[in-house]
């Protein structure tokens, strides 16, 4: 028998949804009737996730994780247009790095400062503002500050958004969505190179050949180190690349990223 029916299922996802993307998710197909068979029997695996996953304990957080991603990929109805088992990854980078939130430091899916520039109508209107315009790049999952940049000669002010960490979350990267991070990390990293640009995958399907150190990219993360999407039909989430992934960050967040009288002092170098 099961613990959910359509009400208690609601009732238990309103608390969460507006920090957790997948019980959002789930919550939005829930009011459309949509498969409410299959959403209450996953509310059930979705439940012991939730209530189990703790960055405290690493190792009991990535078996239930895959316990419920496995019975999503097993058992999902939706097209990959509903982004259902995607958010799954989303939801568990805002789990793994909720405690770096306060009141001042935001995470999570953000549209990501790239670069501010000017674009007057024309002459006139150049000599009497400053007409500023800023360009933005969606990103999965992000640890980031709201900025209000002010305009003094027009009396404006813009909000916009600057990460510190961005991270492109990936049910499979292949060549093509690795071409599109590359090119976005140029661009993010162009408006803040102090920012850490990772992509996490579930599965990485580019040729191994293809070596990223060209690019902007600071790391890829494959969660399932041991294996390919094509030859494995379920996750296999590793607890080492999860500690490896949360480790990185603690160490980007608590290193100086910009001090030259100091560099040349300790070190006789600049950065």
């Amino acid at each position: 028998m099961n613990y959910f029916n359509e009400t208690t299922l609601r009732d238990f996802l309103i608390p969460l949804k507006s920090n957790y993307i997948h019980a959002s998710n789930i919550f939005a197909k829930l009011n459309k009737k949509d498969c409410i068979s299959f959403l209450l029997n996953c509310a059930e695996k979705y439940k012991i996730f939730h209530e189990n996953f703790s960055i405290d304990d690493l190792q009991e957080t990535v078996n239930e994780w895959n316990n419920y991603l496995n019975y999503v990929q097993k058992n999902n109805p939706y097209t990959a247009q509903s982004k259902f088992e995607p958010t799954i990854l989303e939801e568990s980078m805002y789990r793994l790095f909720a405690n770096f939130e306060n009141e001042k430091i935001r995470i999570g899916n953000i549209k990501a400062y790239s670069n501010l520039y000017f674009s007057p109508l024309n002459f006139a209107d150049f000599q009497e503002k400053s007409t500023v315009k800023i360009n933005s790049k969606d990103q999965d999952f992000a640890i980031y500050k709201r900025v209000n940049i002010q305009i003094s000669d027009n009396e404006r002010t813009i909000d916009t958004f600057i990460p510190v960490v961005a991270f492109e979350c990936k049910t499979y990267l292949d060549k093509t969505m690795l071409e599109g991070s590359i090119a976005t990390a140029e661009k993010i990293k162009n408006g803040n190179p102090y920012c850490r640009f990772c992509i996490v995958t579930e599965f990485y399907e580019v040729d191994k050949k293809v070596d990223i150190k060209h690019s902007r990219i600071d790391q890829i993360y494959v969660l399932n180190k041991d294996a390919k999407r094509k030859s494995s039909k379920f996750s296999n989430i590793s607890l080492e690349v999860v500690q490896l992934l949360q480790d990185d960050t603690q160490k980007h967040l608590n290193t100086q990223w910009s001090d030259v009288e100091q560099n040349i002092k300790n070190k006789g170098i600049v950065l």
